[in-house]
């Protein structure tokens, strides 16, 4: 077993559900030659003839052949552009003017 000074030198090693350097989580991997889904229906729809690809978009909702060819549209709904303001919130009071660090914030019962 390791002493505590080493623990305290190496503080990941305290945390065990941490992934130990050089150490694979998932040490088998992918098998060889396997493809993901994404990339078989890439190599599918790349493979497919202008007809088949005619025949396959007519399947697919308008809006969302829109999408594919032009991208998702900006979806700033609250600020109107502006920064938002992140404001923390403690013990169900917002406290303005701080950055968030709990031990930075006393509550009214310590003063």
């Amino acid at each position: 077993m390791e002493s505590e000074e080493q623990i305290e030198n190496n503080p990941n090693q305290s945390k065990p559900w941490l992934f130990k350097p050089g150490i694979s989580g998932n040490p088998g991997g992918r098998p060889k030659g396997s493809v993901s889904l994404k990339t078989w229906a890439k190599n599918m729809l790349s493979g497919m003839t202008d007809e088949e690809r005619i025949e396959f978009l007519k399947g697919l909702n308008k809006i969302d052949l829109w999408k594919m060819a032009e991208g998702n549209p900006a979806q700033d709904l609250t600020s109107g552009g502006e920064k938002i303001q992140q404001i923390p919130i403690y013990g169900g009071q917002s406290v303005q003017g701080h950055d968030g660090h709990k031990e930075d914030i006393q509550s009214e019962k310590e003063n």
